[in-house]
C-alpha cells in the first residue's frame, strides 16, 4: 500500500464551514442570488466521488467534457450545491486535513461554472502555442498563486460572472476573494519563461516536503505542516539556482532539517 501522501497545509480551523455559510449570507443581502458550490480537489481524496454519491449529494466533474475528459476522476468537482449547512459541514470534516476544499458564489449556472474552471485551468507557454497545461486550481495550496497569475494575464477568470471564491490559508485559516467574470471563450492564457519559472519555483517547497515525508517522515511530525512550509521556503531561497538535481536538494534538506531545522 502506497504511504499517505503528506500535504504542508494544517487542518481546517473550527468552525470553518460555518464561517463560510456566514460570509455568503451577508454577502447575498448585498447582491441576492449567488448560489454557494464547493470546489473539491478529488487527486487529494480518491475516495471522495463515491463518497458523494453514497451520500445523495449531487456534483460534476470539471473534466466530465471536453479534452481533458481521461483526468476526470482526478480532475476537480464542484459539488452542487452545498448550501445547506449540513452539507458543508459534511465536506469539511472529510477534507479537514487536506488542501482540497473551496467554496464559490457565482449567479451563473453549474455547467458556466464547470466550462469556464476548466478554461481557467488551462494555460500555453510562449514557445508552445498549441500545448495545454494544467493549473490545479483546486489545490488550496496552488489557488493564491493562481489567483494572481489569473489577474495579472488577460485570459479566463474562474467564474464566468462576478462572484466570490473562499478558501483555506497554510494556516487552515479563511481566506476570499471576489472574482471578475470573463466568456469561457477568452484565448487561453499564455505564459512566458518568467512566469513558468515563478510557477515552478512556487512548488519546491511542496515537492521537497513530499518527498522527505517519503524518505524520513518523522523530520515532519514534530512542527506544524504550514511552519514546515515556510521555513523550508526561506531555507531554499537560499540556496544557489539552478536547483535542477532534485535528489541532491531533497539529500540537503533532510540533512538540515536533521540538524534541527533553523527557521
Amino acid at each position: 500500500m502506497a504511504p499517505p501522501l503528506y500535504f504542508a497545509q494544517d487542518p481546517l480551523a473550527e468552525g470553518f464551514a460555518d464561517q463560510v455559510l456566514a460570509d455568503h449570507g451577508r454577502l447575498n443581502q448585498d447582491r441576492p442570488g449567488l448560489p454557494l458550490l464547493a470546489v473539491v480537489n478529488a487527486a487529494a481524496d480518491d475516495g471522495l466521488a463515491a463518497h458523494l454519491e453514497a451520500q445523495a449529494i449531487p456534483f460534476r466533474g470539471v473534466f466530465d467534457e471536453g479534452p481533458f475528459q481521461r483526468l476526470a476522476q482526478a480532475g476537480p468537482l464542484l459539488v452542487l450545491p452545498p448550501a445547506a449547512a449540513g452539507a458543508a459541514r459534511q465536506l469539511v470534516r472529510r477534507l479537514r486535513d487536506k488542501p482540497a476544499l473551496s467554496f464559490i458564489a457565482c449567479a451563473a449556472d453549474a455547467e458556466a461554472i464547470r466550462t469556464q474552471w476548466c478554461q481557467a485551468m488551462q494555460v500555453a507557454a510562449d514557445d508552445e502555442p498549441g500545448a495545454r497545461y494544467l493549473l490545479n486550481l483546486a489545490d488550496t495550496r496552488c489557488l493564491p498563486d493562481g489567483l494572481a497569475l489569473l489577474a495579472a494575464v488577460a485570459g479566463p477568470t474562474l467564474l464566468p460572472a462576478p462572484g466570490r471564491i473562499w478558501y483555506p490559508a497554510r494556516d487552515g485559516l479563511l481566506r476570499w476573494a471576489d472574482v471578475e467574470g470573463t466568456p469561457a471563450d477568452a484565448p487561453v492564457r499564455p505564459l512566458d519563461a518568467a512566469r513558468w519559472g515563478a510557477l515552478l519555483e512556487a512548488g519546491e517547497a511542496d515537492l521537497l516536503l513530499s518527498q522527505v515525508h517519503l524518505h524520513r517522515p518523522e523530520l515532519l511530525q514534530s512542527r506544524r505542516p504550514s511552519e514546515l512550509y515556510h521555513a523550508v521556503q526561506c531555507w531554499l531561497w537560499r540556496q544557489p539556482k539552478p536547483r535542477d538535481d532534485v535528489p541532491a536538494l531533497v539529500a540537503e534538506c533532510i540533512g538540515w532539517l536533521a540538524s534541527g531545522a533553523p527557521a
